[in-house]
């Protein structure tokens, strides 16, 4: 089934088809961890948190510059994107973007509030080490910022993620 939950096209009858059906939970699903850590593997995870700080803010164009030069280098590497998320918040008001993808699949909406002080929330997985995906983010932003808003880290982590081993795992239908 087709849906879409920017738009909600199809969400109706897919939700009709899971409400409706009468097997769900009849089964356990195999997965098999070394693929899945095989898939993991080959993405670069980064979290950070950012204080940022500007004398004549625009938060909502900051975070549609930093979201668009960063999609922009990954295609220009031809590094996979899985998921580039930020936010950023001041005052009341947020900028929430992605991208999932191509350059083209970046969406941007909220808007944050003029305030001096904002601050960015940062989560990735592109295919690249986790080296280098911090290295294209830190100087991603250095350039948007530009000596027009400084950036300081508070929480940094790049990481490539380990094999997961579930500690509970149903060998059965309860």
């Amino acid at each position: 089934m087709a849906v879409s939950a920017k738009t909600g096209a199809g969400l109706d009858g897919w939700l009709e088809a899971v409400l409706s059906r009468s097997d769900a939970g009849q089964r356990i699903v195999a997965v098999d961890y070394d693929v899945y850590a095989e898939g993991e593997a080959v993405l670069g995870w980064l979290n950070a948190t950012v204080a940022l700080h500007a004398a004549s803010p625009d938060w909502t164009r900051f975070a549609e510059q930093l979201l668009r030069a960063l999609s922009q280098r990954f295609d220009t590497l031809g590094a996979a994107v899985g998921h580039v998320k930020l936010l950023v918040s001041a005052g009341a008001g947020y900028v929430i973007g992605n991208v999932t993808g191509k350059a083209e699949t970046a969406t941007l909406r909220g808007t944050a509030e003029a305030t001096l002080d904002a601050v960015l929330t940062l989560n990735a997985r592109v295919q690249m080490s986790p080296k280098a995906l911090e290295g294209v983010v830190r100087d991603v932003l250095t350039q948007v910022c530009q000596g027009t808003v400084t950036a300081e880290a508070k929480a940094w982590r790049c990481l490539s993620p380990g094999r997961p081993n579930p500690s509970h795992r149903y060998d059965h239908v309860v």
